[in-house]
């Protein structure tokens, strides 16, 4: 079964801000052999969820991961997200979506921070 990611952000009126999910999409692409990654926005900026959901259904992904790239869960995610997922996910039979906790949260993450944290004070 092919595989598929969507990295989510919030989105910007300022285009440049999406640079930085253009890098960490890059970096997860090459880092996941196999996996279609595609970048979406829930705000301001295209594609939408649906939109990447829809191109990677139709290029075979029957499995696909929802990675919300926020620093924590919010009303975002808690509330309008559960339903975009379920929208993109309705009327594609066999289509099995997963949404991941907020980036943030993750404690390899917050581990991470720390630890550069550290490196930058100790300086």
């Amino acid at each position: 079964m092919k595989r598929g990611l969507i990295v989510l952000g919030h989105g910007s009126r300022d285009p440049l801000w999406a640079d930085t999910l253009k890098a960490l999409r890059e970096r997860l692409h090459m880092a996941l052999p196999g996996t279609e990654v595609e970048l979406a926005y829930l705000e301001f900026l295209k594609p939408t969820l649906a939109q990447c959901a829809d191109a990677l259904w139709q290029c075979g992904c029957r499995d696909i991961a929802v990675l919300p790239v926020f620093v924590a869960e919010g009303a975002h995610l808690r509330q309008k997200l559960p339903q975009l997922v379920e929208q993109a996910r309705s009327g594609r039979e066999g289509l099995a979506m997963q949404l991941l906790p907020a980036m943030g949260d993750l404690p390899e993450v917050q581990e991470g921070v720390v630890r550069f944290v550290q490196g930058r004070l100790a300086r």
